[in-house]
Parts: C-alpha cells; structure tokens; sequence
C-alpha cells in the first residue's frame, strides 16, 4: 500500500475548490457526517457524563474554559479527526479494492530498451518491429527484479525465415527446426524451467546448472508457412501446473520436482555402504520466478507485446475454495 503523496492531497484540495459533483457529494457527506457527530458527541456527555473524565476535568477545574465551550470544542476535534480519516479512506480504499480485485500487470515498455531484462548474448530492440531481436543467446533474457507464483504471460512472436543474423538453415523446415525457448519461474540466468517450441513440438527442460530434457514432447501444428508471421502465445501457471497455448495447440503438465544436474555428486551412504539409489534434489526455484526467452545458437527470435498479469486475491479465493 502506498503512503499519501502531496500531490494526492493537492488534487483532493483542488477537487474541493471547485464546483463540481464531487465538491458537492463531498460537502453534503460532511454536512451531515458533521450533525451525526455533533448529537453522538451531545449524548455520550448527557449519558456518560464525559467532561467529569481526565482530561476534561482538569481543564474545566482550571475554570478557563466553560463547559459549553469544552462540550463544542469536543465536537469539532472529533469532526476534524472524521474528516481526516474520511480523505484518508477516499485516498487508500481504491488502493485497497484495486490490490484485492485486479490483477497486478507488467508490460514490456520498447521505449524503455532492454533497462527491465538481465541477460546473456546478442538480445536487441528492433524499433521498427517494437519486438526484442534475440539472436544467440546461450542463457537468454528474463525480466530483472521479478517474481511470480501465480499468473498469465501472453506475447507474440515471429521466428524469421532466412535468420537476419544467424546462417540459415537449409534442412527440413529451415528456422522452424530450430525454433526459440520460453523461460519461466526463473532464479536466474542459467537456473530456470524452460519451453522449446520448434518443428517437433514442445520438450520442457530444466536448467538446473546443467540442461536436464523433461520430455516427453508435446507435439505441435505449427509448420513452415507459419515462419515470418506474428504468433498469440499465452502461458499460464497455477501452483505447478502450466497450461500453453500456441495457434491451435494447447496442453498442460505439472512442473519437475527434482533436478538430476547433481546426481554425480557426492551423497550420503546407506547402511550398507552403497549409493543413495535416488540422488536427486528438490528444485530451489519452483515456486517463484521471473520469465523470459532463450534464443540458442543459430536460433533466432522476435518477440513483442509482453504483458503478464499476477492472479489477484479474489481469483485465489474463487479458487481456492469456491472452486471457480
């Protein structure tokens, strides 16, 4: 939650000096918030007999101030304080409604260059496409200072055939057989789960210090003529279940647990002196991560109009328990 800015107070004030709806809604809200105060304030002395309490005694022994003074004094504290906390509630509850209802988004900004990305290799931005030009790039890009558990990535991209900086390939489906990779749920480059999309389909890999193949393939309709064309991705991860959709294809599958990358390390022995028969450890990363794109070697990649957005409290709670 953000703390009120001046220039926010400065917009309520300027709201208020001018002759508007809202000027109006709000002097009637305080008109009569202010006669609601006025006899609560009037009852509670007649009931409780408040001016006979500390503070109040004390100054009307002094016999400085007059109890009909103390009494309306009271009532414009108490009207200034409600006051107080009726701007406070204008300014925070949309904030409030606005972190529990929406959805958190992030849109790559082509003006703002590649400011957002951590990466590794040759990663550019074409301004006439407004798409990032990834060309070899071992470790690939992901967003820098990002995290996310819950959500939906959609992007587009374009797979150019013959390369613009690579040497193009003369077998089968040329660019297509080589294709690009999605990464997601990224601790950084060079750890992270990852999507190839090429002729053959969509292999998941972790990247876990070393390439680990988590097939099997989930196979594709995309075909050469789909090479040079823009194409709608969107990705969306629950939990650890990722559902893809690209063109007409669209499958899901739950994420590895565990990663093999150090199954030539040293482990524990057994009773019987032998090898541990399962040397596998839990993936540090799998539940939260950044997101970004792998352009390999000979690989090369467009892609724009990145927008994800994080899953808001009210869709976890349809879907937690209302099951929606």
């Amino acid at each position: 939650m953000n703390i009120i800015s001046f220039e926010e107070i400065k917009a309520i004030r300027d709201m208020l000096k001018g002759n508007n709806k809202e000027r109006s809604l709000m002097l009637i809200s305080f008109f009569i918030l202010g006669i609601i105060t006025y006899i609560t304030v009037a009852v509670l002395f007649a009931k409780y007999n408040i001016y006979s309490l500390p503070p109040f005694n004390l100054i009307l022994n002094t016999g400085l101030v007059s109890l009909e003074i103390a009494k309306n004094s009271l009532v414009l504290l108490v009207m200034l304080y409600t006051l107080f906390l009726l701007l406070l509630i204008y300014l925070i509850l949309p904030k409030i409604c606005n972190l529990i209802f929406s959805q958190m988004k992030y849109n790559w900004n082509p003006e703002k260059k590649l400011s957002d990305w951590e990466f590794q290799g040759n990663i550019l931005v074409d301004s006439k496409e407004n798409a990032l030009h990834i060309v070899q790039s071992e470790l690939g890009c992901i967003i820098r200072n990002r995290s996310w558990r819950n959500f939906m990535m959609s992007f587009e991209f374009k797979i150019p055939d013959p390369p613009i900086l690579s040497p193009q390939d003369t077998e089968g489906n040329g660019q297509l057989r080589r294709g690009f990779g999605i990464i997601y749920r990224a601790k950084q480059l060079g750890e992270y789960y990852m999507i190839k999309v090429d002729e053959n389909g969509y292999l998941p890999h972790v990247r876990n210090l070393y390439w680990e193949n988590n097939g099997p393939i989930f196979k594709s309709n995309l075909i050469k003529s789909d090479l040079n064309k823009w194409m709608k991705v969107k990705l969306k991860l629950i939990d650890h279940q990722l559902t893809l959709s690209i063109k007409n294809d669209e499958f899901k599958f739950i994420i590895p647990t565990h990663s093999t990358a150090h199954k030539e390390a040293d482990f524990p022995k057994s009773h019987e002196d032998k090898p541990q028969s399962h040397p596998f450890l839990p993936i540090s990363f799998r539940d939260y991560g950044s997101v970004g794109f792998r352009s390999a070697p000979l690989e090369e990649v467009f892609i724009k109009n990145i927008e994800i957005k994080e899953e808001s409290f009210a869709q976890f709670i349809k879907r937690k328990f209302l099951n929606l």
